[in-house]
């Protein structure tokens, strides 16, 4: 009747991170065909802003880190954990170019 104990909390919180991360990627993706829609522009052109970029990284980062933390295998724990941080890397230099761009 208690089942509690046997939850697997730990793959549940793991899963559900990649599962935020491709829904984050799915709505950002979204959203911009629909800017693209609207402003009768090229996907192409309204892909490459930086408005699409960082939820995207975001996404991508998530999807890295939970999936990292839902391998067993430590060699491909390993190699996902690093792709993360490589991207988290990507991430904060488009925020700072951004932002160098907005003081110029």
């Amino acid at each position: 009747m208690n089942d509690l104990p046997s939850i697997p909390w730990g793959k549940i919180f793991s899963n559900s991170i990649w599962i935020l991360g491709v829904s984050i990627i799915l709505a950002s993706s979204s959203y911009h065909e629909f800017l693209a829609h609207l402003q009768k522009t090229k996907r192409k052109k309204t892909f490459k802003r930086a408005s699409y970029k960082k939820p995207f990284l975001f996404g991508l980062i998530l999807i890295m880190a939970g999936v990292s933390l839902s391998i067993h295998n430590m060699f491909l724990a390993v190699i996902t954990g690093v792709t993360a941080l490589l991207l988290i890397i990507w991430l904060f230099k488009i925020i700072r170019n951004q932002a160098a761009r907005r003081k110029n």
